[in-house]
């Protein structure tokens, strides 16, 4: 039991040490990033709308493009449930 319970607190420590860097947002995020990260979400976004996977694709990393076709099937789900506003 105190194993388990060693186990346990110590995951739960290196978990919370566990950092990827310093988190911006609002004002503190560089305007041009901002914009980029705007375009690449419209973009996004418009392809999941309007099914066109091309637009999702065109963004996705090496590693989510070997799942090209999990992406599409998820994409078929999603475009019948989002309307364009």
């Amino acid at each position: 039991m105190k194993i388990k319970i060693l186990i346990i607190s110590l995951l739960t420590i290196i978990m919370s040490a566990c950092t990827l860097g310093e988190t911006k947002k609002d004002d503190r995020i560089d305007p041009q990033i901002k914009r980029q990260i705007h375009i690449l979400n419209k973009q996004i976004v418009d392809g999941l709308v309007k099914n066109k996977p091309e637009n999702v694709l065109r963004v996705c990393s090496d590693n989510l493009l070997k799942k090209k076709s999990d992406i599409k099937v998820l994409m078929q789900l999603l475009t019948g449930n989002l309307k364009e506003h």
